[in-house]
């Protein structure tokens, strides 16, 4: 759910909710939380099937220890994986707010764990993408003016805001011959003539 929330949305939730600010916070470096996250989450997993593998070789042999794996594969992919990644879809934002203080709780309990694993994939995954691009910007504004949450006008001032990197000095200079100017050494009297014509 967290990672479903886009940045200029945990932006605006920080603005209104308290928790809405630890959500932004998690969204402004989600290295660590996503670590710690993964992390955890492979651990409880392997953990899990260690110690449910164990019981049902002691219970019901190597048969039962088959059966049991594939009833907890089917479990862990269900109630795990599938379902929580389908409603945080879904209910991104509000399940993101309720969540958020636990993630920045534990991601702070797990840091050192975190941080070390961080550093031994920073090398291989290099570094973080811009979060938005100037066509992200546009497409937005386009959709917005389809919408009618910003007028044509707006839009169109959002599309064209891209193209002043384009344009140089050069391109909005008057040459120095079609410029009306004022000595800045005459007086208001003197300077009348120019001022007029």
């Amino acid at each position: 759910a967290i990672y479903s929330v886009p940045l200029h949305n945990a932006k605006i939730l920080a603005e209104k909710i308290k928790s809405g600010k630890i959500l932004l916070a998690i969204k402004e470096s989600m290295e660590l939380p996503i670590t710690t996250l993964v992390s955890l989450s492979n651990l409880i997993t392997i953990i899990g099937s260690v110690f449910l593998g164990t019981i049902a070789s002691r219970f019901f042999g190597d048969v039962g220890v088959g059966i049991l794996a594939f009833f907890f594969t089917l479990l862990v992919m269900i109630f795990a994986e599938i379902l929580p990644k389908r409603l945080g879809e879904r209910f991104a934002e509000p399940l993101a707010l309720f969540a958020a203080p636990m993630v920045f709780g534990i991601s702070k309990a797990f840091s050192p764990v975190s941080y070390f694993i961080a550093w031994m994939t920073r090398p291989i995954i290099g570094a973080p993408r811009k979060t938005t691009s100037e066509e992200e910007i546009r497409f937005l504004a386009e959709l917005a003016q389809k919408e009618g949450a910003i007028g044509q006008n707006e839009g169109q001032m959002i599309s064209r805001i891209f193209h002043l990197n384009d344009i140089t000095a050069a391109d909005i200079m008057t040459p120095l011959q079609f410029v009306n100017f004022i000595d800045g050494a005459k007086t208001i009297g003197e300077s009348v003539e120019i001022i007029k014509t």
